[in-house]
């Protein structure tokens, strides 16, 4: 195998990740976009148990009081840090490196025809490198994202079984 082959195979290798962890990227902004929805329903469903059993709570015994207040505490409290998760795993757009890449540059300090004249006089290998560092900085994106969009989620199934006992409280109280 020549240098010519290698070199198409590494450059074949790096636009094949590019294209998978792009996907990966888009999956996680559409579990966020899920989570931050259903963290929305969620809400409103504890918002009508909040509004329709404070009379109830008020009139139940101290021991009752301060596990319902608690559970409400935790639940704004798990409800909360998830919508920041959420909102975090979807400010994960940037990643930095020291490589400059020549596909995203500064418009303010090179015009069209100066770019033009970088990309025909780049050669095989600055191609490489600049996919090469393409795919670090999205894979980094990736990794934010993943660290986020899991934290999340945990909050939200938290979220759920929170809400779970708040309705069984409220059921058992009547």
């Amino acid at each position: 195998m020549n240098s010519a082959d290698k070199m198409n195979e590494r450059t074949t290798f790096l636009f094949q990740a590019i294209v998978n962890i792009t996907s990966l990227v888009q999956l996680s902004d559409t579990k966020i976009s899920i989570v931050m929805a259903a963290n929305m329903g969620v809400l409103a469903i504890f918002l009508s148990i909040l509004k329709d059993n404070v009379l109830i709570i008020k009139n139940t015994d101290c021991f009752l009081l301060i596990i319902s207040m608690i559970l409400f505490v935790l639940f704004m409290l798990s409800w909360l840090i998830s919508v920041v998760y959420s909102i975090e795993a979807i400010k994960s757009r940037i990643a930095k490196s020291e490589y400059i890449s020549n596909w995203f540059f500064d418009t303010s300090t090179l015009d069209c025809k100066t770019y033009i004249k970088q990309t025909q006089k780049m050669q095989d290998i600055d191609l490489e490198n600049n996919l090469a560092n393409e795919l670090f900085k999205l894979n980094s994106i990736h990794n934010k994202k993943i660290y986020n969009v899991n934290i999340a989620l945990y909050l939200f199934l938290s979220e759920i079984f929170i809400l779970f006992l708040i309705l069984l409280l409220a059921i058992f109280n009547l």
